[in-house]
């Protein structure tokens, strides 16, 4: 019996120390040190917060914009750095994408958190009375999300204008919007003294707007089933001490997609290509500790409720 003690005493010990993530602790981006406040509405978990990641690059002239040169980059409103202390960063949407164009991509948002798909700020909005959710979702309104008018700025041609700070704000999502060409993305503007959110559909990728981001945790917009044809298993064997078996399928218009594995933290650890022709992967459990872990089967346009993993005597 002695022996049998020790021996799981000796198993427990040897699980490594996980930092988790709360909802609601303040998330520090290991970036640059800031701090932002963090909040549960419904099943996600959200910034309480804008964005103010990156270098300040003057809006003065279209040459002086940011760029695709693997350096953040945002605009303080009035190009004043004071405003983004304030009111976060103003991006353009391929810097906030990090130039790259794929739906709930992590782009410019801390380790563990992605950019807001328009399907999740829709199921924030759900949440809340259609009359008076901007009122709600406010700086100082009764959700805690306190979203400040923070304006916006574009380019007329010949230079750069700021305008709308104290009077309502844009938020940016993760989606195309191609029925007037490639150059607009959806975003949702909000006017507190209207109390409604609006969605633009025809707003420009090189306006300058404000950002905000979600975790990818388990209580977070990814347990949303955004389409019930994507389905993925339980793993088996789960706990797991050795390689284990996910199932899945895609949707009927997807051709492929990837499983992503993150921590307690949120932190993504593992990433998966699937294709259509598979029904089922083999999963390694190489390069991961024992402990809980959570994944996703992700589509272009669409992503699987999130799973349950835990690994244990992985030596």
């Amino acid at each position: 019996m002695k022996k049998l003690i020790l021996i799981f005493l000796t198993i427990i010990l040897s699980f490594p120390s996980f930092s988790q993530f709360t909802c609601g602790d303040s998330l520090e981006d290991s970036r640059d040190g800031k701090k932002y406040p963090t909040l549960q509405i419904g099943n996600q978990c959200w910034m309480g917060a804008n964005l103010n990641v990156g270098t300040m690059v003057m809006a003065l002239t279209a040459t002086m914009a940011q760029d695709d040169n693997s350096i953040i980059e945002k605009f303080c409103y009035n190009n004043d750095s004071l405003n983004c202390d304030s009111l976060g960063g103003l991006y353009i949407w391929h810097e906030m994408m990090t130039w790259n164009y794929v739906e709930g991509i992590q782009g410019i948002c801390p380790n563990g958190w992605h950019l807001p798909a328009v399907s999740e700020w829709d199921s924030l909005f759900g949440q809340f009375n259609s009359a008076t959710v901007a009122q709600d979702l406010q700086l100082g309104g009764s959700s805690g999300f306190n979203a400040p008018p923070a304006g916006y700025c574009y380019y007329n041609n010949t230079n750069w204008v700021f305008g709308s700070i104290g009077q309502y704000g844009v938020y940016r999502t993760t989606a195309l919007q191609t029925t007037m060409g490639n150059n607009y993305s959806t975003v949702f503007y909000y006017y507190p003294s209207q109390g409604a959110i609006n969605e633009g559909s025809f707003y420009r990728k090189t306006n300058g707007y404000s950002v905000r981001c979600i975790w990818n945790g388990p209580n977070s917009g990814l347990i949303d089933n955004r389409n019930n044809s994507v389905e993925i298993s339980e793993p088996y064997p789960n706990p797991c001490q050795g390689d284990f078996t996910i199932d899945f399928q895609l949707p009927e218009n997807e051709k492929n997609g990837e499983i992503i594995f993150f921590d307690l933290s949120g932190k993504e650890v593992k990433r998966i290509n699937v294709e259509k022709e598979m029904s089922s992967v083999k999963v390694s459990i190489n390069n991961l500790n024992s402990g809980i872990y959570f994944y996703y089967l992700l589509c272009k346009s669409s992503n699987s409720i999130v799973k349950k993993l835990e690994i244990i005597n992985n030596n």
